[in-house]
Formats: C-alpha cells, structure tokens, sequence
C-alpha cells in the first residue's frame, strides 16, 4: 500500500449507496444535504468488483449541474505506476483523497470530501474509470448520481430542529453571560462595602450592572418563548407522522396474465413489504390503520388492443387508466391518495382489454404499490 493510500483508506470507506453500471461504481453519502446544516458530503469513485481488471489506469469525477454533456472535472487519480492524486476545475472547497494498492486493483477509491456545502453543491457527479483486462484491452466505463439540496424542498422539520439547536444554544450562552453579570454584581456589592470612600462610583456601577441583568433576562424570557413555540410546531409535525410504516410494491412475475373484465389484476409477487396488509393470493390491500394513503399502478397491455384498468376503494372507483397502441406494447399508470379506515379494501380492477404483460428481461412492467402518508 502506497504512502497516499494509507492516508486516505479510512475516508473511503462508505457503504455504497449510489449508482454503477459496467465497470464503474459511483457513492454519494449523504445523496441531499440542506444547506448550512449539513455538515459534509462523501463522494467515492470506484472500479466494479466484478469486472476483470488486470490493471487498473485511472479513476476520475467529474460534475455537471444540470447532467447535460458538459462536464467540470473534479478529481482525477492516476493509478498507474507511482500513484498520482490531482484536484483541480469546481471550486467547492473539497478534499480529496484516494487509495490504490497494486496486487488488488479492483480496491482502489477515488474519494472527496464536502465540507460544509451550499446549493452550489447540487448536481450530477460522474465516476469514470479507465483499466485493461487479462487480455490487454482498454475498458472506459462511467456512471453518474445526483446530489440534490433541500433548500426549497419539503424539510421544515429538519430546518426547526436545527434551528431549535442554535436558539438552545444561544440560550446557553445567555445564561452563561447572566451568571458573569451577577457574579460581577456581588463583587461590586462587596467593593461597595469595603470600600466607603468609593461609595458614589460603585452605586453608579451597581445601577448599570443591574440594568444589564435586567436586559439579559428580558432576552432570556424573549428566548424560552421561542424556544416553547418551536417545541409546540415540532410536536404538532410528529402528531402527523405515522407511528407505524405502511408500505408494499408487488408485480406480476410471469410472462403475461390474462385476468376477465371487472376481475382483481393479482400482481402476484411482493418485492417489498412493512406488513401482511396485501395479498399477493388475491391482489388486495386491507388497511391495517386508519390515515392518508397514496397508490400508484402501471399497467402494459397488449398491442392493439384497448386496455382500461381502475384504482377501487371498497369497490368504487376513484381513479383509471387508459392505453391503446397501433404497433408496440402500450403502458398507462394511475395514481391516488386517498383516505382509508382499518379493513377498507383496496385493489386495481381491469375493465377492458385482454392481455396484461408482467416480467420482461428482468423489468417489472405492470405493478401496484401503495404507502402510508401520515
């Protein structure tokens, strides 16, 4: 292991969140980040653990704002022969560090640290790795994630706590000062008695040291009642989030299905679940609690053929879905958020058409889903 790797091993070594594709594995950590409370943000660059790679050339970033073709380099490691670490393009105030060990090329890491980042900070980040395998040909693969900022998203109560931590804060340091002013009140008392000839000078002192502490306490008094405000708003946004997390995707796992008209479309495989709430015996989904729900289905039909389907609660419909292609298969989704009771009952019911398509090298290309809100 080089010198820089030995530096730079434990920065790199995060949990992948991000995306890859071929050769390349790309992590941001955290993928948003709220300005002016998020402390850092972690991006590695990486080769695939599953490519041959029998020397590895180089790592690179890059970013772009919008994830058009124009590309800032951010960070490039040279990782052949004497390993060579270079930063240069966006300026973001970053750190960058990097690992690579000859005898294993696949554990190399490219990896840049984010302190403090502003909006500026939003963007697509690029990995792209350069490496020959066993039979000496060039392999250039890239992939590329998003970092998004919370700025202007749905985050007030992530924006509150952080603001109730620095109102605390000045609270503290208040009542530090408080305690300074009385301690140098008592001294001047003391002064006062001590010293008779001083008598007029130090009342004059004493007048403004307890002024000062009225002050101090009217802000002290001023503080605890935002300080209480902001407790109150916080505990009215965990009365409105759900206590138990209700969530399921289910799709159709085999070829195509052919359910009859106002018949349940059973998506008869659950890929993720918090509960028992939906059947992939019958398609339905009972609420377990009463809240907001939102449900989201998408539907791929046969070409040719005038396929609807609709979203029931309880047998009426509250939303539908329409497709109709002259040549390809056809996809049409629906989605809706609606208000349930324990023991309602919610399905996807197939109006017209004929066939329904599920599985498709892989994709899932007719679902249901449906999650708890508040």
């Amino acid at each position: 292991m080089t010198e820089l790797g030995e530096r730079s091993f434990f920065l790199c070594l995060i949990i992948l969140a991000g995306g890859s594709f071929g050769g390349a594995l790309v992590d941001i950590l955290p993928d948003e980040y709220l300005p002016g409370v998020t402390k850092s943000v972690d991006l590695s660059c990486m080769p695939s653990q599953n490519e041959n790679i029998s020397q590895l050339v180089m790592l690179r970033m890059y970013r772009s704002r919008s994830g058009g073709p124009e590309k800032d380099p951010l960070a490039t490691f040279l990782t052949n022969g004497s390993p060579v670490l270079e930063e240069k393009g966006v300026q973001l105030n970053a750190s960058v560090s990097g690992f690579y060990n000859s005898s294993d090329p696949k554990s190399a890491s490219l990896c840049v640290n984010l302190p403090r980042p502003t909006s500026a900070a939003s963007g697509y980040y690029m990995c792209y790795v350069e490496y020959l395998d066993t039979h000496g040909l060039m392999h250039k693969p890239s992939v590329s994630a998003e970092l998004s900022s919370l700025a202007f998203n749905d985050s007030v109560p992530v924006f509150y706590q952080a603001l109730l931590r620095e109102l605390r804060n000045d609270l503290d340091d208040l009542t530090s000062d408080l305690d300074h002013v009385t301690d140098l009140h008592h001294s001047l008392s003391d002064i006062d008695q001590q010293e008779k000839t001083k008598l007029s000078q130090i009342s004059a002192d004493s007048s403004k040291m307890i002024s000062l502490v009225s002050d101090v306490k009217s802000h002290v008094n001023d503080v605890n009642q935002e300080v209480s405000t902001l407790e109150t708003e916080l505990a009215r946004l965990r009365d409105i989030t759900p206590d138990t997390p209700v969530n399921f995707y289910a799709y159709v796992s085999s070829a195509y299905i052919t359910p009859a008209n106002e018949a349940n479309i059973v998506f008869n495989t659950v890929n993720q679940h918090t509960d028992s709430s939906y059947s992939a015996s019958t398609g339905v989904f009972t609420a377990p609690i009463n809240g907001t729900y939102r449900f989201l289905t998408g539907i791929t039909a046969q070409a040719t053929v005038y396929t609807s389907a609709a979203i029931t609660v309880k047998g009426q419909e509250v939303t539908s879905l329409f497709s109709y292609d002259d040549y390809e298969l056809n996809q049409a989704t629906a989605s809706a958020v609606v208000s349930l009771v324990v023991d309602d009952d919610v399905r996807v019911v197939k109006k017209t058409g004929s066939r329904i398509y599920g599985s498709n090298n892989g994709h899932h290309i007719s679902y249901f889903m449906g999650m708890l809100l508040w």
